[in-house]
């Protein structure tokens, strides 16, 4: 049993030690290719990693609320439809009940894709899609002294490609 935990455990400190050193290994590429003395570049302080995520069934989601706002479309056509008979004929012609009762089925249909995308954006599953890091480092300037940067990095999913970079005051 011991021998069990101490194995996962040793498991465990790899790939957290193999995923530090893939992003710190990927920074330091783009930093080499970026700074103007990368000899003088000195670390001093990395964030925490933090995962980017995003809906695994955003199709999903994005497809309820697309329909949702159809729904709302045709809803919003049947309530101006129900004004004019009411106008016409009257609130109590069988026209205007017709009418009224799509205008009243349509709302339904809006609140029901309405409350389906927003479980999806609650509940729904996620995926990891990529990550963020900061990083405060010192390195020398185009005129030869150095100066203190902060940047927050966006990495890949794998970490292997920084996909973006900002400068942070």
């Amino acid at each position: 049993m011991k021998k069990l935990l101490l194995f996962l455990f040793a498991g465990i400190t790899v790939t957290a030690c193999s995923k530090r050193e893939k992003y710190k290994e990927t920074i330091n590429l783009w930093l080499k290719e970026s700074l103007n003395d990368y000899d003088s570049y000195q670390s001093i302080s990395w964030g925490n990693l933090e995962e980017i995520k995003e809906l695994k069934e955003i199709g999903s989601y994005y497809t309820n609320l697309n329909d949702a706002r159809k729904a709302k479309t045709s809803a919003d056509r049947l309530f101006t439809e129900a004004q004019q008979e009411k106008e016409i004929h009257g609130k109590d012609s069988e026209e205007f009940r017709r009418v009224w009762k799509e205008y009243q089925d349509q709302c339904r249909a809006v609140k029901q894709h309405q409350d389906y995308a927003d479980s999806l954006q609650r509940y729904g599953e996620t995926i990891c899609v990529g990550y963020l890091i900061r990083h405060k480092f010192r390195a020398k300037n185009k005129f030869g002294g150095y100066v203190i940067n902060e940047f927050q990095f966006e990495l890949n999913g794998d970490m292997s490609k920084v996909e973006d970079v900002k400068e942070l005051e």
